[in-house]
């Protein structure tokens, strides 16, 4: 079920890289993603930041402007205050504020794709929400014992 929020700006220290999207006959999200956070999350948790606990984890995309339809650039990071002066091998990106449509996937990160396709093939348009430009963005909200998300909310921006 669609659901409408509003959420607040978002400072993002991660990694990015081109993928092919869930909804892209070819997509190769699941190859490409998961590596791509497992670099991200070396890179951040061994830089000595001030931070919460347990951070949260932000996926943003948005469309590659060079690429195919279904081309994004994805970001896989984390939430932070302020940036840091010294990046290191991270980047910087900032999600303005917004409204936006979500719908929350709870179980194993395998299923997703199934959550996402679904969001944006049929609970969207049946929603009669509007779209607008904007960055599309996953929050992994709770984890299990083992670290890993459990919880996203999948949220894309409307008008």
């Amino acid at each position: 079920m669609v659901e409408i929020m509003e959420l607040p700006e978002y400072k993002v220290l991660g990694m990015s890289a081109k993928i092919l999207s869930a909804m892209h006959p070819e997509s190769n999200d699941q190859e490409t993603i998961g590596p791509l956070w497992g670099e991200a999350s070396w890179r951040y948790f061994g830089m000595e930041l001030d931070r919460e606990d347990m951070p949260l984890g932000l996926g943003v995309m948005k469309a590659d402007p060079e690429g195919e339809m279904g081309s994004l650039i994805y970001t896989a990071g984390y939430q932070v205050r302020e940036f840091p002066e010294d990046l290191g091998e991270l980047e910087s990106l900032v999600v303005p504020a917004g409204k936006y449509a979500t719908v929350t996937h709870e179980g194993p990160l395998s299923e997703m794709p199934k959550t996402v396709l679904a969001f944006y093939s049929e609970q969207l348009m049946q929603s009669g929400v509007q779209m607008r430009e904007g960055f599309h963005i996953e929050l992994y909200t709770e984890v299990d014992e083992n670290g890993s998300p459990t919880k996203v909310i999948i949220a894309a921006p409307i008008a």
